[in-house]
C-alpha cells in the first residue's frame, strides 16, 4: 500500500461518519450511539496510521495489523455506503425527472427511520475495529495530528491525478462560467456545488440510479450548513447568479472565474486563468500543469504572481516538468505572500537532467520570512538554498525524498525549529558543514553551547550515507570532543541511518527514543557523557541526575551492535515507561541487576533476538522487584529462551503476559499462580509444551486466556472452569483436542469464543447453553465437527457465530434446508464460508454486485472510482 493511503482511507469513512452523526436522521435501536461511537474508534486508530505505514516495511507484524485493519475500513466503507444509499433513496427517486435539490433530505423536516438491521451492522464493524484498536497498543505507535472532522468545513483532497482532457460536463461549466463573469448579476446564493462525474449515474432509461463516484456522500455532506443548497441539474437551468464562496470537484474544473467575487476557493485543484483571482486569500493545492498540456486541470506557476492575498496553507504539486518552470517560479513572487506554510513537491517520475532546473527553481520559490512550516519533497538539487536559515520564525521543516542533496543550510540558526524531518535522503553525509559549535577536551562532555534552544521533535529516517551531524576531521576522535547538547528535546527518531556514528548529545529527552537499523554509538555517546551543567537546567551528576532520567519510551529495533543493555544505563532510566526490543540479533543477555532501577516501566517487549539469553539471576531474581509498575509482559520470538526468569513471579503488577515463538521452552512454571493481577494469558507456538500447570487456576483475575500453536499439549484440563471471571478464549491449532472439558461449563462470564484449526474436534458439548455471557463464537478449519448442539438455542446473549471451513457444517447451516438451520436462525449475524450474508438478502446483494459493476464502467475514466469500488 502506498505511503498515506489507508490514511486518506480511513479520513474518507471518518468524513461520512461524522456527517451522518450529526444530521438530523432518526434512528431506530441505538444506532446513532453506535456511528458515534464506530467515529471515536476510527479517529482513534487513524492517528497512528501513519506511522504504522512506515515501519510496516520492517515489521511482519504491523503489517498484519494494517491488513486486518484494511479490511474493515474497506468493509466500514461499504457499509456506510449502503447506509448513505438508503438516505439518497428517499429522495433521489428512480424516474423521468431528476430531483431539484438532491441536498435538501438533510434538513430538519426530512427525519428518516432505519431499520434495527443497521445498527446491528454498525456494531458489527465497531466491534472488529476496537479489537484491532486494542492491538495497536502493543507497537507504540506515534500518532499523527488530526484535523477535527467538521461538517462546514470543505474537504481538501491530496489524491489529484492529472488527465490531459476529461469530457462530460462542458455545458454545465460554460453556464457557470458566464455567470461568474456577468458584472450584471447582483443576487446571492450561498453555495453552487457540482457533484459527479459522469452525471448522477442514469441508467439506458434516463433513470437515476445510485452511483458511488469519488466521495459523493462527503460532497452531499458539505452542504449542511444550514443555508439554502442548490445542486446542479444536467441543463444548468438553476445556477446562481453571484457566489461568494465556490466548492467543486470536477476532474476538469471551471476556469476564468471573476475574482473580484471569489474570496475562498477549497478544491482539490484549480486551471485556468487563475491569476485573475486577486482576492483569492486561500488557495490550498495548486498543480503546476505540463508545457504545452491540453489539461485545464492546472496552471503555471506564473499565475501565483498577482495572488498578494495569498495566505494560510500552499501545496504546490508536479514542479519540474519543464525547464521553462525555473522562469516561472521567478515570476510567481512568493517572497511577497504572506503564507503560514509551504508545500513544494516536485514530480518524481521526471527523465533527464534535474538536479541544476530544481535548485535554480528553489531559489526562485522563496517565501515570506514570516512563514512558519515548510516541506519540500522528492527535491532533486545537490544544495539547498540559504535563504532557509533566514527563515527565522520556521517553527516546522521537512525534506522528503530530496535523494541527491548533499548539503544542508545552517540549521541550528532557526530560533523557533520545533520539528525537524530528514527522510530519504540517500546522499546525505553530513547535516552541518560548521564545526563551530564544536571543541575538544579530554573527555567526552557535554558543551554549554546554546544549540537547537526550541527543538522538540528530530527525525532522521532512510539516510543510509549519512556518518554524523557535523563533517569532522578523521585524526579527532569523538570521545575527545565536547559535543553540544539539545536544550529541549522530546522526541527523536532515528531509523534506517547504519553509518551514524556521531549525534548532538541527548541527555534530556523526555517522551521518546527510536533507534532502527543504526549503530548503538548513537546512544552510547550520551549514556556516556560526563554532564556539565546545563544553559537552562540543573542536571549534573552531582544532584542525583543522569543522562535520560527523564526518558518515557526507548524502542530498539535492529541494532545488531547491541550485545547489551549495562547496568549503568539501566540505572539512568528511572522515568521509563516503555521499553521495546526488536530484532536486535547482537543482544546476548538482559536484564542484569541494573533492572532494579526501572521502577517505572509499565509495558516491556523483547522481540525477535536470536541470540538472547534471559538471565535467571542469583537470589531467586529479587531484583525483578524493581518492576514495581510493570503491568505489560511480551517474550516473542526468543529461540535461546529455556525457562522465564524466576523473578518474574515477584512482579505482582502484571496484567498481561504474552509468550510466542519460544520453541524451546517446554513448561510454564508453577509460580505462574502467583500473579494475582494477570488479566491477559497468550501461549503460542509452544511446540514442546505438554500441559499446563495446575496453579493456572490460582489466577483469579485472568479475563483473556489464549493457547495457540501448541501441537503437543495433550488435553484441556478440567480445572479451567475455575477461571470464573475468564471473557475471552481462543484455541487454535490443537490436534489432540476431541471435546472441550466438561469444567468449561461454568465459565458463565465467557463473552468471546474461538475454536480454531482442531481437526480431531468431533462435537460441542450440549451445555454450551450454560454459557449464558457468550456473545460471539467463531469456528474454523475443525473438518470434523459434525452438528451443531440443541442448547446453543438457549444463548440469548449470542450475536455472532463465525463457521469457517468446517465442511460438514456448512451443508448442516444451509439456510432454511439444513438440519442444523433452526438452531442458529435466532443469531442476528451469522456467517457461514461469508457466503450466508448474500443467502440472507439475495435481491438485495445482487442488485449491490450490479450498481458496483455499472458505476465502474460509467466511470472508466476516472482512476479514484476503479481504486476504491471494490
Amino acid at each position: 500500500m502506498a505511503e498515506g493511503v489507508l490514511f486518506e482511507h480511513a479520513g474518507r469513512v471518518l468524513g461520512v461518519l461524522t456527517s451522518l452523526t450529526l444530521q438530523e436522521i432518526q434512528l431506530s435501536l441505538g444506532a446513532k450511539a453506535e456511528l458515534e461511537n464506530l467515529t471515536n474508534t476510527v479517529s482513534t486508530i487513524q492517528a497512528v496510521i501513519l506511522d504504522a505505514e512506515k515501519r510496516s516495511s520492517h515489521n511482519h507484524e504491523i503489517k498484519d495489523w494494517l491488513r486486518k485493519l484494511k479490511d474493515v475500513i474497506h468493509d466500514a466503507d461499504d457499509l456506510l455506503d449502503d447506509f448513505s444509499t438508503e438516505v439518497l433513496r428517499h429522495k433521489v427517486m428512480v424516474g423521468d425527472v431528476m430531483t431539484k435539490e438532491i441536498c435538501i433530505f438533510y434538513s430538519n423536516s426530512n427525519q428518516l427511520v432505519f431499520s434495527p438491521k443497521m445498527g446491528h451492522k454498525i456494531k458489527a464493524i465497531r466491534e472488529k475495529l476496537n479489537g484491532i484498536a486494542d492491538e495497536r497498543t502493543k507497537f507504540h505507535f506515534m500518532e499523527s495530528p488530526i484535523e477535527p472532522q467538521m461538517i462546514n468545513r470543505e474537504r481538501e483532497t491530496y489524491s489529484f491525478v492529472p488527465e490531459e482532457e476529461v469530457v462530460g460536463r462542458e455545458d454545465d461549466k460554460n453556464a457557470i462560467v458566464e455567470c461568474l463573469l456577468d458584472n450584471n448579476v447582483v443576487e446571492n446564493v450561498s453555495i453552487i456545488s457540482i457533484v459527479g462525474m459522469v452525471g448522477l449515474g442514469k441508467d439506458e432509461h434516463g433513470n437515476v440510479i445510485w452511483c458511488k463516484m469519488h466521495n459523493l456522500m462527503h460532497d452531499l455532506a458539505t452542504l449542511v450548513s444550514g443555508m439554502e443548497s442548490v445542486a446542479l441539474n444536467s441543463n444548468g437551468e438553476n445556477i446562481g447568479e453571484k457566489v461568494p464562496h465556490l466548492s467543486f470537484n470536477l476532474m476538469d474544473p471551471i476556469t476564468m472565474l471573476n475574482g473580484r467575487k471569489m474570496q475562498t476557493v477549497l478544491a482539490s485543484s484549480v486551471g485556468g486563468n487563475l491569476g485573475q483571482l486577486t482576492s483569492l486569500e486561500i488557495l490550498p493545492q495548486f498543480v503546476v500543469s505540463k508545457v504545452g498540456s491540453r489539461a485545464r486541470s492546472s496552471c503555471g506557476l506564473s499565475e501565483l504572481k498577482e495572488l498578494s492575498n495569498l495566505g494560510g496553507r500552499l501545496w504546490i504539486g508536479y514542479l519540474g516538468h519543464e525547464k521553462e518552470d525555473m522562469l516561472k517560479c521567478q515570476a510567481a513572487n512568493m517572497k511577497e505572500k504572506h503564507l503560514q506554510q509551504l508545500i513544494l513537491r516536485w514530480d518524481r517520475l521526471r527523465n533527464g537532467e534535474t538536479t541544476c532546473c530544481d535548485e535554480i527553481a528553489l531559489k526562485w520559490l522563496q517565501p515570506h520570512p514570516n512563514l512558519k512550516a515548510l516541506e519540500l519533497w522528492s527535491y532533486m538539487g545537490v544544495t539547498i538554498p540559504s535563504w532557509i536559515s533566514l527563515l527565522t520564525n520556521l517553527v516546522n521543516l521537512e525534506f522528503w525524498h530530496t535523494h541527491k542533496c548533499h548539503h544542508l543550510p545552517l540549521l541550528y540558526q532557526l530560533p523557533f525549529l520545533k520539528s525537524l524531518s530528514l527522510v530519504d535522503m540517500g546522499e546525505l553525509e553530513y547535516i552541518s558543514e560548521d564545526t563551530t559549535s564544536l571543541s575538544f577536551t579530554s573527555s567526552l562532555s557535554s558543551s554549554k553551547t546554546l544549540f537547537f534552544t526550541s527543538l522538540i521533535t528530530l527525525t532522521l529516517w532512510d539516510c543510509p550515507n549519512v556518518k554524523g551531524w557535523w563533517r569532522i576531521d578523521d585524526k579527532a576522535q569523538p570521545e575527545h570532543l565536547l559535543i553540544p547538547s539539545f536544550t529541549h528535546p522530546s522526541e527523536l527518531e532515528i531509523s534506517f541511518c547504519p553509518n551514524l556514528i556521531c549525534m548532538p548529545l541527548f541527555p534530556y529527552l523526555k517522551e521518546g527514543l527510536t533507534l532502527t537499523e543504526v549503530s548503538s554509538k548513537v546512544l552510547q555517546q550520551t549514556m556516556d557523557m560526563v554532564v556539565t551543567q546545563n544553559p537552562s537546567t540543573t542536571f549534573s551528576t552531582s544532584s542525583g541526575c543522569f543522562p535520560l532520567s527523564e526518558l518515557e519510551t526507548l524502542q530498539l529495533e535492529w541494532v545488531n551492535d547491541l550485545e547489551s543493555l549495562p547496568d549503568a544505563w539501566l540505572r539512568n532510566l528511572v522515568s521509563l515507561r516503555r521499553l521495546s526490543i526488536f530484532n536486535c540479533n547482537g543482544l546476548r543477555s538482559f536484564p542484569g541487576g541494573g533492572i532494579q532501577h526501572l521502577t517505572s516501566l509499565q509495558d516491556m517487549k523483547i522481540w525477535d533476538c536470536n541470540e538472547l539469553v534471559l538471565l535467571n539471576d542469583e537470589d531467586d531474581g529479587m531484583q525483578w522487584q524493581g518492576l514495581r509498575s510493570l503491568s505489560s509482559l511480551y517474550f516473542t520470538g526468543l529461540p535461546k529462551l529455556l525457562s522465564l526468569p524466576n523473578g518474574l513471579q515477584h512482579i505482582t503488577t502484571l496484567q498481561k503476559l504474552q509468550i510466542r515463538d519460544c520453541p524451546n521452552l517446554t513448561a510454564l512454571p508453577e509460580w505462574i499462580g502467583n500473579l494475582k493481577s494477570l488479566q491477559e494469558l497468550n501461549i503460542s507456538k509452544w511446540p514442546n509444551l505438554t500441559s499446563l500447570p495446575q496453579e493456572i487456576c490460582y489466577l483469579t483475575s485472568l479475563q483473556d486466556l489464549e493457547i495457540e500453536n501448541c501441537p503437543n499439549l495433550i488435553a484441556l484440563p478440567e480445572w479451567i472452569g475455575n477461571l470464573t471471571l475468564l471473557q475471552r478464549f481462543k484455541i487454535d491449532e490443537y490436534p489432540n483436542l476431541t471435546s472441550l472439558p466438561d469444567g468449561m461449563r461454568h465459565l458463565t462470564s465467557l463473552q468471546y469464543l474461538d475454536i480454531e484449526n482442531c481437526p480431531n474436534l468431533v462435537a460441542l458439548p450440549e451445555w454450551i447453553g450454560n454459557l449464558t455471557s457468550l456473545q460471539k463464537l467463531e469456528i474454523s478449519r475443525c473438518p470434523n465437527l459434525r452438528s451443531i448442539p440443541q442448547g446453543i438455542r438457549h444463548l440469548s446473549t449470542l450475536q455472532c457465530l463465525t463457521i469457517a471451513n468446517c465442511p460438514l457444517l456448512r451443508q448442516r447451516c444451509q439456510r432454511q434446508t439444513g438440519e442444523d438451520w433452526p438452531k442458529i436462525a435466532h443469531i442476528p449475524y451469522l456467517d457461514v464460508d461469508w457466503y450466508l450474508e448474500y443467502a440472507r438478502e439475495p435481491i438485495e446483494a445482487k442488485n449491490k454486485v450490479w450498481l458496483k459493476i455499472r458505476t465502474l464502467f460509467e466511470n472508466r475514466n476516472c482512476a479514484t472510482c476503479h481504486k476504491t469500488q471494490w
